[in-house]
Formats: structure tokens, C-alpha cells, sequence
């Protein structure tokens, strides 16, 4: 099933979001809760919610489809998901889209999964016995795929630029292992200030030692500030610069950080939804974002696609064919996990295609 989504938004700018609470789309009589984490800091920034913003550019396909999506905010408390919970309880709904919080959405497979209402967290939990599904993208698959990509393209050792006090650290960290596992070298490099992180990539190659790559798990706007430092010496000018799927969502710096890759889901969307952000909002999305636009669409599309059926049964998320969104095709397992394929996409300057 291909979901496809549609928009009358026009060029503006974010819209204040700061002390959104809750928020409602469409009208229809099948409830679909949305449940989304913002700190009291975020509330209070004005700083434009992603999640909210993605329901707002799919705003026009849910109006159309009948269902109502019930966006609830909570601030990582367990007392205001407790309330999130109830409201959501007493609204009836059919659906729940969970945050980027797997405790959060364990607690709402809890209350909702034990009814039979299917649970999507935009996490990585699952637990298929409480109807709780994981569509986060999975860090010790991208992980592994990475490793086996430098193994094939012949790395011998590589410079691991990363955040060590920064959310990255962990899949940092899985990557690490991963690379170890097929035996490629690595120098750990502190990516936190642009300057000393190529220092110290420099000192490398003083040492002696030339690495295949420079490996980053941050993100391309990060590895852009480093690589146009490390490209100024000659002996690493041409070095692959080599990135995780967030590099999807920053195309134009991914590019400037070339010649090098990273990886993506396969015959995604990422770069028209970015279009589509940066016309309305003047902001890029980021991956949460995509994932919710995707389960949204989906929210909306399966109740028109099965007309008088149980749009959100087990047996219709796990169908063989699975579905096609922004995020690429995906599919749901038994298990509750979701699978996508993840390919390797070449970058150099101005340019980036899939790798053959």
C-alpha cells in the first residue's frame, strides 16, 4: 500500500507552537491518538514541534479520510502521560501513534494494547503480546549494515567522529562493535568542536596513520564544519567522508561533505518531504518527523483502502506487501518489530545517488 499525502500549505513561516498542548485534525468518526513528547523547555521556546508540524502538512489527506487525529503533548512526566492516557482513553480511540520514549510507550501499550488498540511507537520497543509495534529506525541494524559496507568497500581503519556526551554516543558505541566484528580499525575522535576534531583526525595521518574514512554519528551538518577543515591538507583531501540515515535529512550538507555515503531506506521520500518543509516552514524535518507524517498517512489511508473492516487488526499490519511512505517501504513482523531495507547512497558535491 502506498501512502501519499497531500498539502495546500504554502510558503510561510513555523507556526508558534510553544504551550501547544493538544491539537486536532479532521473530523471523522474513527479517533486516532497522537502522542507526542515536549519538554517544559520546548513549550516554552517557541521553537517549531516537528511532530505537530508533519500533522499539519498532512492536515489536508486526513481531513478527507475518516478519521479524527487527537494530538496529545505531555512533558516526559509520568503524571501528564497518565492524563494523556485517560483523555485519550475516554475519547475512544482506535489508534495510537506513540513518542520517541520507550518507556512511555511501553505504558501505552499498557493501558491501550491490553484493549486490543494497536500501539505505534516512533521508538524502537515492541512487545507484540501488548500490541505495541516499533517503527524507530533500528541503530543495531543500520549499525551492522555500515560495518558490512566499509568491509566491502575495503576499509582497513577509519576515524569514529562522535559526540561522546551527545545522543549519538550510543549508536556510537554499536557501531564500534560492529566494526570490530569485521575487524576494521578504528580512531575514536571527539566531534563536539569542528577545529579540534580535524585536529586530531591530522594527527593521524602524522602519525602514520592514513584512514580508509572518516566515520561520523552525527549529523551531516556536523561532519560538513569538520570535513571542510580535514580537506584542506592534502593527504585527506579526497577521504570518504561516511555517514548514518540521519544524513537523508540534511541532502545539501551531506553532499558538502563529500566524496564519501551514508545510508538511507531504500525508494524513500525524504527529500520531497523536505521540499515540502522548507516551503512551508522554512525548516527541515527531522527523522521523527518523517516517521509521523508516515504513520499519519497510514492512520488515514487504511480506513479508506478497507471500508467497514478493522482498519488497525494485527492481520492488516503485518500483510506481506507492507507499505510505502517517506520513510521508504516498510513492513511489520510478528515480533512488533519494523523492517525497512537500507542502502548505501555515494555523495560528492552537489550530488548524491544510490551506490552501485
Amino acid at each position: 500500500m502506498v501512502l501519499a499525502g497531500c498539502s495546500s500549505l504554502g510558503p510561510g513561516t513555523p507556526p508558534d507552537t510553544a504551550g501547544v498542548a493538544s491539537a486536532q485534525f479532521g473530523s471523522g468518526p474513527i479517533k486516532v491518538g497522537l502522542v507526542d513528547l515536549s519538554t517544559p523547555a520546548d513549550l516554552a521556546s517557541g521553537a517549531p514541534d516537528m511532530v505537530l508540524l508533519a500533522a499539519q502538512l498532512a492536515a489536508d489527506t486526513v481531513a478527507k479520510a475518516p478519521i479524527t487525529l487527537l494530538i496529545r503533548r505531555y512533558d516526559g512526566s509520568a503524571d501528564a502521560l497518565a492524563k494523556v492516557e485517560q483523555d485519550l482513553t475516554a475519547q475512544g480511540v482506535k489508534l495510537v501513534i506513540g513518542p520517541d520514549d520507550e518507556p512511555a510507550s511501553l505504558s501505552l501499550a499498557r493501558v491501550f494494547g491490553a484493549k486490543g488498540i494497536p500501539v505505534i511507537s516512533l521508538a524502537n520497543a515492541s512487545d507484540p503480546k501488548a500490541n505495541l509495534y516499533a517503527f524507530g529506525m533500528s541503530g543495531e541494524i543500520e549499525a551492522s549494515l555500515m560495518a558490512d559496507e566499509m568491509r566491502r568497500r575495503g576499509y582497513r581503519s577509519v576515524a569514529l567522529v562522535s559526540d561522546p556526551s551527545g545522543p549519538d554516543a550510543v549508536f556510537a558505541s554499536r557501531l564500534a562493535t560492529a566494526m570490530a566484528a569485521v575487524k576494521i580499525q578504528l580512531a575514536s575522535v571527539d566531534g563536539r568542536d569542528p577545529a579540534a576534531a580535524a585536529k586530531s583526525i591530522a594527527q593521524l595521518t602524522m602519525q602514520g596513520a592514513y584512514p580508509s574514512a572518516i566515520v561520523f554519528t552525527q549529523r551531516a551538518t556536523a561532519a560538513e564544519a569538520v570535513m571542510k577543515l580535514v580537506r584542506k591538507t592534502g593527504p585527506m583531501a579526497s577521504v570518504a567522508a561516511v555517514g548514518t540515515s540521519e544524513w537523508a535529512f540534511e541532502p545539501d550538507a551531506a553532499s558538502n561533505s563529500g566524496p564519501g555515503w551514508y545510508m538511507a531506506p531504500e525508494d524513500n521520500g525524504i527529500g520531497g518531504l523536505a521540499t515540502q518543509f522548507a516551503k512551508s516552514f522554512k525548516s527541515p524535518p527531522t527523522p521523527d518527523a518523517a516517521l509521523a507524517y508516515d504513520l499519519i498517512l497510514l492512520a488515514a489511508g487504511l480506513p479508506q483502502a478497507l471500508p467497514g473492516q478493522a482498519p488497525y487488526a494485527a492481520g492488516v499490519l503485518l500483510n506481506d506487501q507492507g507499505f510505502k511512505g517517506v520513510t521508504g517501504k516498510f513492513w511489520f513482523t510478528p515480533d512488533g518489530q519494523v523492517h525497512r531495507n537500507l542502502v548505501p547512497i555515494d555523495v560528492v558535491p552537489s550530488l548524491a545517488q544510490p551506490a552501485i
